[in-house]
This record gives structure tokens, C-alpha cells and sequence, in this order.
């Protein structure tokens, strides 16, 4: 079952993802769903697009989607067998702007077993398809990949994101915390893409990935790669994560000791 979602993942986030390349070349249109977050026809049809796709090859499953905040209100009372979560652009601002770094990001997760299945992440602008099923290893473009080997800070490459908000304060800003991993680290990177962060952490090109606010649709598919690539996954204080929850960390399984640290005590 796992390999045959993986399949539709895979299919429908390149179909997804061709359709983006494609209104990509024509004039876009781009409106504000609130100060910090915007929203093009690119994501809109992209949504259209996957939400049929999925529906058509898994009829027994249900589509949370970021752009359909009617399907926001089913968090927590999932009735199919199979929910998926969906971000038709994962980066949407770096679309609007032409900076090639936003992805199609579809994972199914398994609502009573609390478990993910599978997930693809798509970057059409890079050609990068990234894709895993459980217990079955993380790949790109069909080569297996895994995680980093980097055992210190001082020798990593770091990246994370940030929770725009008009009422956000300095202490719960991520700043602090980025300040200490600063002084740390070999280097910190923001891609703004939180499935692309989690995607280079599994095949080694990050080391470690934190952020506070992200929803199920922005990690859950990145979260799956990670841990099939043999990376760890938690929240800051290190316990198991949950797609509902809203801080993330995620490591080459070295690196988690010392990045709950910082999380923890900044």
C-alpha cells in the first residue's frame, strides 16, 4: 500500500509541478491572505489540480490542503483511512519573486495509526524529486539518499525560518535562538521553503533544520524524508513529533543533543 501511495504522490506532484513551470512564464497574479503570506493563481490551480488527482487514484482519502481552509476545520477528526497534506507551493513568496526555490509538497499520513506513509517533494524549477514510503529509504530523482555524517556545530551548515506576525516579540521571534546558533555553527542558510529545508537536511547538503510555527502541509512529506534517510525528527524538547504540533527540529541524529540545548535553555 505504502509504495502504491508513494507512486501517486510522486505522479501527481509532477504533474503539479509542471502545470507551476508552466503559468510561471505568463504575467501572475498575487494577493495577500494576510500581511505576511501571499497567495498567486499558481497555488489555486495547483490545488485544483492535486486535490482531483489524488481524489481520482484514492477515493478512500481526504485532501487537508493549505489552500482550502474549509478542510482546515478536520484537523483531529480525520474519518478516511488516508489524509493527505498537501502545500501546492511550499515557498509561495519565492515563486512570486522567480527565486527557484518553492516545491510541490504531498505526504499521506495515516490518521488512526498516527503514521506517515509517503510523500513527494517537487521542485520543478530545479528538477529535484525527492520521495520516500516507510520502512522503504529516501530518494532523489531515484538514487537513495541519506544524511549527513557532521558531528559538531562548529561544522555545520544550519538552516531555518521564521514566523511572521504584527504581535510577535523579540523573545518569541526565533532571533535568539538563531543568535546562539550563529556563534555555533559553520554557517546558517534561510531557503524559505520549509519541505526544501528538510529535504537537504535528508540528503546531507543541511545538517540541521529548526522552526516554531509551521503547519502539517510545510513539513509533513519533508518530516518522512528525513527520518528515511536515517535523520531524527522531534519538537525542541526532543519528544516524538506530531504533525499537529508547531515546533520542529530536525538533525542528522549528531547534531539533535546539541540543538536542544540551544532550543531549550536560549
Amino acid at each position: 500500500m505504502v509504495q502504491e501511495l508513494q507512486r501517486i504522490s510522486v505522479q501527481v506532484a509532477r504533474e503539479a509541478g509542471a502545470l507551476i513551470r508552466e503559468l510561471a512564464q505568463k504575467p501572475r497574479y498575487i494577493e495577500k491572505k494576510s500581511r505576511y503570506d501571499l497567495v498567486t493563481d499558481a497555488d489555486r490551480a495547483a490545488h485544483t489540480l492535486i486535490k482531483e488527482r489524488l481524489l481520482e487514484q484514492c477515493p478512500n482519502s481526504f485532501v487537508l490542503s493549505e489552500e482550502d481552509p474549509e478542510t482546515h476545520r478536520a484537523v483531529g477528526t480525520f474519518e478516511k483511512p488516508v489524509a493527505w497534506m498537501v502545500d501546492p507551493i511550499d515557498g509561495t513568496t519565492n515563486y512570486a519573486r522567480n527565486i527557484p526555490l518553492c516545491a510541490v509538497s504531498i505526504a499521506a499520513y495515516d490518521p488512526f495509526a498516527n503514521q506517515l506513509l509517503a510523500g513527494c517533494v517537487y521542485n520543478p524549477f530545479q528538477e529535484e524529486c525527492f520521495y520516500a514510503s516507510r520502512d522503504q529509504g529516501a530518494f532523489l530523482n531515484g538514487q537513495r539518499i541519506s544524511v549527513s555524517s557532521i558531528q559538531s556545530l562548529e561544522n555545520a551548515v544550519l538552516s531555518t525560518g521564521y514566523f511572521n506576525h504584527p504581535e510577535i516579540t523579540y523573545p518569541s521571534s526565533n532571533l535568539p535562538e538563531t543568535w546562539q546558533f550563529l556563534k555555533e555553527s559553520l554557517g546558517l542558510r534561510r531557503t524559505g521553503a520549509a519541505s526544501i529545508d528538510l529535504c537537504w537536511v535528508a540528503m546531507g547538503r543541511l545538517d540541521l533544520y529548526w522552526e516554531n510555527g509551521l503547519k502539517p502541509w510545510d513539513m509533513a512529506a519533508g518530516i518522512l524524508l528525513v527520518q528515511e534517510a536515517g535523520g531524527q525528527v522531534t519538537n525542541y524538547a526532543g519528544q516524538s513529533i506530531h504533525l499537529f504540533q508547531d515546533s520542529l527540529l530536525a538533525s542528522n541524529r549528531f547534531l539533535h543533543p546539541a540543538a536542544m540545548r540551544i532550543l531549550t535553555q536560549v
